[in-house]
């Protein structure tokens, strides 16, 4: 069973991050970028038992403007789905007029999930990653006419 817990920094420490997201820019430094984006918004962990699974939140850029992280472990496909129906519920309670989040190339099982997630590709993002990867840059937005 999943348990949903405010965020801890300490949680990012003890969860085991999936190999797609090891050499991404906010997970280096001992996580110092995403401890950093998990101040500037709400924030949570999903545990498995006594082992976090997921962290995930947004950052928010200005009061219009947030941009999504999650770090994830891997899991059954049960489990992400209870995340992605959690993640859809911060999202959609958030008053922000566009979130937004990047993806690396070619990681295939992130570019889906943000999809589920509701967001659409905007762009690519060239050599953005220490490693001189590129991003998919997707974004998602609140309408209100």
């Amino acid at each position: 069973m999943i348990e949903i817990r405010d965020f801890d920094p300490a949680d990012l420490m003890l969860l085991p991050v999936q190999p797609g997201q090891q050499g991404d820019v906010g997970l280096l430094d001992g996580g110092a970028q995403i401890l950093a984006m998990a101040r500037g918004g709400p924030a949570f962990t999903a545990w498995r038992d006594a082992q976090p699974i997921a962290c995930a939140g947004l950052y928010e850029n200005h009061a219009r403007w947030a941009t999504a992280w999650a770090v994830l472990s891997p899991m059954a496909p049960a489990e992400l789905l209870a995340i992605t129906r959690r993640c859809r519920a911060a999202i959609a309670a958030s008053g922000y007029a566009r979130i937004d989040c990047l993806v690396r190339r070619g990681f295939d099982a992130a570019r889906e999930w943000a999809w589920m997630l509701g967001f659409a590709q905007e762009t690519t993002l060239g050599q953005i990653w220490p490693d001189g990867g590129d991003a998919l840059l997707f974004a998602r937005f609140k309408r209100n006419d």
